[in-house]
C-alpha cells in the first residue's frame, strides 16, 4: 500500500511557513457504509449527486462582482454565500469559462444587460481596429446576447433569477466546436431550484442546469453549501474533468495525487498564526467516493485567536485517458463554530461532524440519468 502524506504544522515554529511532511502508511478502517436518512436533502454538482442533512444556501457570484466581470482585465471571480461568507474554491466552468450570479434584482438585471452590451461593443471596436473579424450572435432582449470573433465565443444568458457569462477561446480552427458548445448551452440551459437533482443528462450548476447529450466537454464545477440548520457547517463538492498529465519537466507527477491535493488544501490553515493537525493516526485513510478510490483526512485546525475547529476532506484522482468519464473529485465538510455562536446556536461537536461528514461522503454518487 502506498504511503499517505499529510502536512502537520505547529504554531510559532518554522513548520507554520513550510510545513513538516510526514509519511505514513494508510490503513483503511473496516466500517459499514453509513445509511443516508430519508429526511436528507438531495442536490447535484456537475455529474454528481450529493445528500445534505438539511436545506442549504448555495454560493454564486454577487451581482456587483458578476457585473464587474464584463470589464476587460477584471480580477479572479469572487463567489459568496447568500450570508456574505466567502466561498473559496467555487467554480462553474463548462466548455470554457462560465460564471453564474446569485439571484438578481430587477435593477441588477438591467445593469447586467447594459454592461454586457458595452463589453460586446468594446470587443467589436478592438477587432475592427486590428482588422480582425467580428460577428454579432443571437440577441434576445434581456434574455440572450452572444458575439464572437475568429478565435473566441462569448455569451450572456438569463436563467431563472440569475445570469451566466460564458467565454471560450483558442485556436481559430476550433471555432466551429465553440459554436457547437454555445448552441448546447443556449438550448439546454434552464433554471434549477436548489436541492433538486434532474434525471436527464447534463451538468448541474448553482441555480441552473445544462442538458448535454453530446460528448463530454471540459468541466470544473465546485459548489459550496452552508447548512441552514447548522450555519457553522460548510460543504464543498467539486466534479472536474480529470487533469491531463503535463510533462514532468513542467509539473511534478505527485501534484496530481489525492495525498498532495489534501496537503495543498490544508497548508493555508497553518499560516498567519494558525495551525492544524490530523485527528487520526495514521493521518490518512483510504476511501471510496462515488465509487472511485481516494484518500480522506480528518483535521483539527486552530485559528490565530486560539479557537479550534474541525474539517473532513476527501480527494479522488480521476483518469484522463479513460474512455469513460472518471473525474477528479474533491469534498470538504468544515466547521466554523463562530458562525453558529453568532446566531445563538450550539456548534456541531467534533464527533457529530465526523459522522455527518462520512454520511455526506457516502451519499456522493454519479447522478442517476434517464435518457
Amino acid at each position: 500500500m502506498k504511503p499517505f502524506m499529510i502536512l502537520i504544522t505547529k504554531m510559532g515554529g518554522p513548520a507554520t511557513l513550510l510545513g513538516l511532511l510526514v509519511a505514513f502508511t494508510a490503513t483503511a478502517c473496516a466500517q459499514d457504509k453509513p445509511d443516508i436518512p430519508d429526511s436528507w436533502a438531495t442536490d447535484c454538482v456537475g455529474h454528481m449527486q450529493i445528500n445534505l442533512p438539511s436545506n442549504a444556501d448555495v454560493a454564486a457570484m454577487p451581482p456587483k462582482d458578476f457585473i464587474k466581470e464584463f470589464e476587460i482585465g477584471s480580477n479572479q471571480p469572487i463567489y459568496l454565500l447568500p450570508s456574505g461568507e466567502r466561498a473559496g474554491r467555487s467554480s462553474s466552468d463548462y466548455a470554457g469559462k462560465l460564471l453564474i450570479s446569485l439571484p438578481l434584482s430587477k435593477s441588477e438585471r438591467a445593469k447586467v444587460w447594459v454592461e454586457a452590451a458595452a463589453r460586446r461593443a468594446r470587443n467589436q471596436i478592438y477587432l475592427n481596429q486590428h482588422g480582425k473579424p467580428f460577428f454579432k450572435g443571437e440577441h434576445i432582449e434581456t434574455s440572450r446576447l452572444a458575439w464572437h470573433g475568429a478565435d473566441f465565443y462569448a455569451a450572456v444568458l438569463s436563467v431563472g433569477d440569475s445570469a451566466i457569462f460564458w467565454e471560450a477561446e483558442g485556436a481559430a480552427e476550433k471555432q466551429s466546436l465553440r459554436t457547437k458548445r454555445y448552441q448546447t448551452i443556449a438550448s439546454g440551459l434552464k433554471p434549477r431550484p436548489s436541492m433538486t437533482s434532474p434525471a436527464e443528462p447534463g451538468v448541474c450548476l448553482p441555480y441552473a442546469f445544462i442538458r448535454d447529450d453530446d460528448d463530454q466537454p471540459f468541466r470544473s464545477i465546485g459548489i459550496v453549501y452552508q447548512l441552514r440548520d447548522h450555519p457553522d457547517i460548510t460543504v464543498f463538492l467539486q466534479d472536474r474533468s480529470a487533469e491531463v498529465v503535463s510533462p514532468s519537466s513542467e509539473r511534478r507527477p505527485e501534484t496530481y495525487t489525492p495525498s498532495y491535493k489534501l496537503n495543498d488544501f490544508w497548508a493555508p490553515f497553518g499560516r498567519d498564526g494558525g495551525s492544524y493537525r490530523s485527528v487520526w493516526f495514521p493521518p490518512g485513510r483510504d476511501i471510496k467516493l462515488a465509487g472511485y478510490e481516494g484518500k480522506a483526512a480528518f483535521v483539527e485546525f486552530t485559528h490565530s485567536d486560539g479557537s479550534v475547529d474541525y474539517g473532513y476532506t476527501v480527494a479522488v484522482r480521476g483518469d484522463p485517458d479513460s474512455k469513460e468519464d472518471k473525474p477528479d473529485l474533491f469534498l470538504y465538510v468544515l466547521r466554523h463554530a463562530a458562525l453558529a455562536k453568532a446566531k445563538g446556536i450550539e456548534p456541531v461537536s467534533k464527533e457529530a461532524l465526523l459522522k455527518m461528514a462520512e454520511t455526506i461522503a457516502a451519499s456522493v454518487k454519479r447522478r442517476p440519468v434517464k435518457q
